[in-house]
């Protein structure tokens, strides 16, 4: 996955690689080798065959959590996935389990 971070209403100039290592049905779990701020805004970029779901609305989340245990993990929350995107999340997740 890439996510770009959000700075208010513009987002960061580039797509920043993560890993996504949980799914759940209202946020996920990532880790990517940027430090992360509690409560910053994100929108998640899927990759699937190293190719960008570009044809799928975007789906933006909030950091919530950095967990101690592991350096750059963190926990986000969605806070707007499209109707049509759900689908597709919902394949992922299966996928991770």
């Amino acid at each position: 996955m890439e996510f770009i971070v959000l700075y208010g209403k513009h987002p960061c100039v580039k797509l920043l690689p993560g890993v996504l290592v949980g799914l759940f049905e209202n946020g996920a779990r990532i880790r990517c080798k940027y430090d992360l701020e509690i409560s910053t805004n994100i929108k998640l970029k899927l990759l699937i065959d190293t190719a960008v779901l570009t044809e799928e609305p975007d789906v933006y989340a909030k950091v919530i959590k950095k967990f101690a245990a592991q350096e750059n993990d963190f926990s986000l929350r969605f806070t707007g996935i499209p109707p049509k995107r759900l689908k597709g999340l919902r394949k992922v997740r299966q996928s991770l389990a």
